[in-house]
C-alpha cells in the first residue's frame, strides 16, 4: 500500500511538471503584443473627432452662434461703459446656451453656469438704470452735478442722494473754514458758488472755485491732526459740506 502511494505521488507532480512545460512552451511560441502608442491609437481619435463632426453637422447655426458668442465676449472687455459691458455680457451668455444647447448630446453644465450668469447681469442692469433714470435736482444739486459730478461718472440720481446726505452753507467773504494749526475740521466741502482761497505760511497757495473739493485727502487717510492749510472764502461763496460720519454712512449704504 506505501508503495502504490509513492507511486500515485510520483505520477502526480510528474503530470505537473509536464504540464507547466507545455505552458511555458506555448509562451514563447505565442507572439507578443506591443504595448499602445499614440500612433496606434491615432485611428481611434481621427475617427471620434469624424463622428463628433458628423453629429455636429446637422447644427450649422449652433456652430455660428457659438463663434459670436465668442466674439461678444471677446469684445465686451472693449467697452468703457458698464452697462454696455453687461449688455454684451447678456448677449454672449444667451448665445453660449443655445451653442451648447444644440451639441449632440447637449452639454448642460455650461447652460446652467450661464443662466446664472443671465441673472446675475439682468440684476446689475436694472439696478444701473434705475440710477441712471432722470431725476429732477434743485439748483444746488445740478450745479454740482455739472461742475464736479458728470465728468466723474455720478449719475443725478447718486448726486442728488449725496448733496442730501451733506449740509448746504453760505458764506461771506473772508470767513474761515479752516485754520493752518489748528485741529483738523473732519469735514470734507465742495464748492458750488464763489472762490476760496487756500494759503500756506502766509503765502497764497492756490484759489479753487465751483466743482473743487477741499479736505478729500484727509477723508480718505482718515487723517486727525493739525490742519496743514488756512482756507477762507475769497467772495460769498456757497459750498455743501459733509462730516466724515456723514460720508461714512452715505458710502455705506
Amino acid at each position: 500500500a506505501a508503495r502504490r502511494r509513492r507511486l500515485a505521488t510520483a505520477s502526480a507532480l510528474g503530470s505537473r511538471a509536464a504540464r507547466r512545460r507545455l505552458a511555458t512552451e506555448a509562451g514563447k511560441d505565442a507572439p507578443k503584443e506591443k504595448p499602445p502608442s499614440f500612433h496606434s491609437e491615432k485611428p481611434k481619435l481621427l475617427d471620434s473627432a469624424r463622428t463628433t463632426a458628423t453629429r455636429n453637422a446637422d447644427f450649422p447655426l449652433a456652430d455660428a452662434i457659438g463663434l459670436a458668442g465668442f466674439g461678444l465676449l471677446t469684445f465686451q472687455w472693449l467697452m468703457d461703459d458698464v452697462l454696455v459691458l453687461r449688455c454684451f455680457g447678456m448677449a454672449s451668455c444667451g448665445s453660449m446656451i443655445f451653442f451648447n444647447f444644440l451639441r449632440k448630446p447637449p452639454v448642460m453644465l455650461p447652460v446652467y453656469f450661464n443662466v446664472l450668469f443671465l441673472g446675475i447681469n439682468g440684476y446689475f442692469i436694472a439696478k444701473i438704470v434705475d440710477e441712471r433714470r432722470d431725476v429732477d435736482l434743485d439748483a444746488v444739486e445740478a450745479a454740482l452735478h455739472a461742475a464736479a459730478f458728470v465728468d466723474a461718472g455720478l449719475s443725478k440720481r447718486g448726486t442728488r442722494d449725496l448733496v442730501r446726505a451733506g449740509e448746504t452753507v453760505d458764506r461771506t467773504e473772508g470767513d474761515v473754514l479752516s485754520r493752518e494749526g489748528e485741529p483738523r475740521r473732519r469735514k470734507v466741502a465742495v464748492v458750488v458758488r464763489g472762490a476760496i482761497r487756500v494759503d500756506a505760511a502766509g503765502e497764497r497757495l492756490a484759489t479753487v472755485g465751483p466743482g473743487d473739493v477741499l479736505g478729500e485727502f484727509a477723508y480718505i487717510g482718515k487723517r486727525g491732526g493739525k490742519e496743514q492749510v488756512t482756507t477762507s472764502c475769497a467772495e460769498a461763496t456757497k459750498v455743501v459740506e459733509w462730516s466724515y460720519d456723514a460720508l461714512d454712512a452715505h458710502l455705506s449704504e
